[in-house]
Order: structure tokens, then sequence, then C-alpha cells
């Protein structure tokens, strides 16, 4: 199968290195340096693929493919909908991200859709080297213009035993599960500069991380006990792991926090919610104090 993917970040490059092993795949990036650097070595999945070799095209020269997954954050998703838009209504579009603002950015387009998350853990490395860090899923649901039963057909060609993707039947419950966990693990983790396990291990930071957890619940009308549970389970099965919202706050990138937590709080009253309010504001202050620009 010929697949697309947009981005050329951590799991940008860790689905293509993985999904390189039995389908044709272009990597569409928005630099010209990393594309030279692709173009050179390939892509290098750490301890598994020395050198996987894909195509790599800058995001204006995207073209038709028999899929396409997107996989920028999202605060980039509105710099390259327009290149999104332009392909054929015959191509299944994937998309990949944390929080749920995004939705609303997608309605629009015309293709078929589905909606995703990963449970990988995943470090770049360089623009071309990735860590797979944390073995995982990845979760499918469809959206709009894909019927369950052509998503699972789509799956069937996917999948890998090391690289598992699973189908559900629910979008909206799958990235308010989803949100959940990174409402509560990527703020705390990237406040107090520590890893994943730090969430549970540490008693202060546990007593936040249930409140962020019950306020979530709240916002989204979510099973509270169930979902503690699965923060917890997630922040042992992860827990050397260094969370994105870290990660991006250490390097001085800007972070996904309007999407998690500002997406809350457009829900919901910021005095319902005044864990996730200051979890918020305190990011955004980190931002602010390291110079970092949303684009």
């Amino acid at each position: 199968m010929n697949i697309g993917i947009i981005g050329g970040g951590a799991i940008g490059l860790l689905l293509s290195g993985y999904l390189a092993e039995e389908h044709d795949i272009t990597v569409y990036v928005r630099r010209a340096e990393q594309k030279v650097l692709i173009d050179l070595h390939g892509i290098r999945v750490t301890n598994k693929f020395e050198r996987q070799h894909v195509q790599c095209k800058l995001i204006d020269q995207i073209k038709d493919q028999d899929c396409v997954f997107v996989c920028v954050k999202q605060f980039q998703l509105l710099e390259i909908l327009p290149y999104v838009s332009s392909l054929s209504n015959k191509v299944s579009l994937i998309f990949l991200q944390n929080g749920m603002s995004h939705i609303e950015k997608i309605t629009n387009l015309s293709q078929p859709m589905s909606i995703g998350i990963t449970e990988h853990g995943a470090e770049k490395i360089n623009d071309y080297t990735v860590k797979h860090t944390g073995v995982g899923v990845i979760k499918l649901a469809s959206y709009n213009g894909i019927s369950n039963r052509e998503l699972q057909q789509l799956l069937s060609v996917f999948e890998q035993h090391d690289f598992p993707m699973v189908y559900r039947d629910n979008w909206s419950i799958l990235l308010k599960e989803k949100l959940v966990l990174n409402a509560v693990i990527n703020p705390l983790t990237a406040l107090f500069q520590v890893k994943n396990s730090q969430v549970i291990q540490n008693e202060y930071i546990k007593i936040l991380a249930k409140k962020l957890c019950e306020e979530a619940c709240f916002v989204l009308s979510l099973n509270e006990v169930k979902q503690w549970s699965e923060v917890q389970r997630v922040a042992k099965a992860t827990g050397e792991n260094t969370s994105s919202m870290f990660k991006d706050i250490k390097e001085g990138r800007p972070t996904e926090i309007e999407a998690i937590s500002g997406y809350l709080l457009k829900q919901c009253s910021n005095s319902k919610i005044p864990y996730t309010a200051f979890v918020y504001h305190s990011i955004k202050a980190l931002e602010k104090k390291k110079g970092i620009l949303h684009r």
C-alpha cells in the first residue's frame, strides 16, 4: 500500500519506520534540512531498524496516496490543512493527535477520516532517528466518510505483530479517555520535571494527579474510578518515559497545553476545575519565561 505520513516528529518517524517494513512510505516534512537527512540516511528506529528506506518530500509536494496519516501536533494542524484538503476525496485520512481541539478543525474536510491515539513511547533523537521508548498500541475509530467495516479492513492491512493497530467503535470516548491521561500526566511531569512514574510514586504529585483526573472526568462525563485506575496503570507502564510536554518545555518548543488543559477550560468555568486552570496557567507561564512562541 502507498502510505503518506505527514510529520517528521517522534510519532511520524516511528510510524514510518515500522510501516516501511511492508508498505511504500512517503514522509512529508516542513523543513528542507530534514528532507535532506532522511534522503541520505533513511529512517532509523534504534534497536530495531538501522535504516528503513522511505521517500521524503516537502509538505507542499503532497500527492494522493492510498492512505495518509497526519502526525503533526495540534498547533501545527492549521498550517498543513490546506495541503490535506487538496488531496482526492478517495484518500483515507488518519489523524493522530493529543487532545480534542482538532475535531472542529477537520470537520469540513471531504475525505474519509479516522481518528486515532497512540500509546507508544517515542523519543526523537535527530531528524531521521527515533527511539522506541515504550511499546504500546495505536487505536483507531471511524469519524466521517468511512464505515466501521472499511476501517477494520484497513487495519488488517496495517497489522504487524510488533506494531499493533486496533479498532475502536467510538471516536469520542477514545479521545476523551486519552485526554484524561494527557491532562494529568503531561502538565505535572513538565511542571515538576520528572518522569512519568513520579506522578504516582511521589505522594504529593499523586494528590494533584488525582484532582486533575477528577476534574477532567467531570468535564468529559467519564467514570472517575475507572479513569484514575487507567492513569495509574499508564504512569507505571511508561514510568521511565519523558512526557512530550516535559520534553517540549525542556527543549524550548511550544507545548500542546491549549489542546489538552485549554480544551477542558473551554468546556467549563475555571472555578469548577481550579487544578486544571492552575496547571494550564503554569505551563503558559513557563512557555513565556522561555520565550516559546506558538506559530
